[in-house]
């Protein structure tokens, strides 16, 4: 709307495979191959919360209610 963006920087060796958002607009997720799970808010691109698994993340879908979001 104002032709300006934000850069998120990136963590060096991890390099997102996708990305989702929440139905309510507010966050959005990012996954890589290393199993991280990225939670940013959207108006900001700040992020909020990151998490690891031991496992890789293939897909990540939110509730309905925005309240939770699963790993598929």
């Amino acid at each position: 709307m104002e032709d300006m963006y934000d850069e998120v920087k990136v963590d060096i060796g991890t390099v997102p495979h996708g990305i989702a958002c929440s139905p309510n607009g507010q966050v959005f997720v990012t996954m890589d191959v290393g199993g991280s799970i990225k939670i940013y808010d959207f108006s900001s691109m700040s992020l909020i919360y990151k998490l690891s698994s031991e496992d890789r993340v293939n897909q990540i879908h939110f509730s309905p209610d925005n309240l939770r979001f699963y790993d598929l």
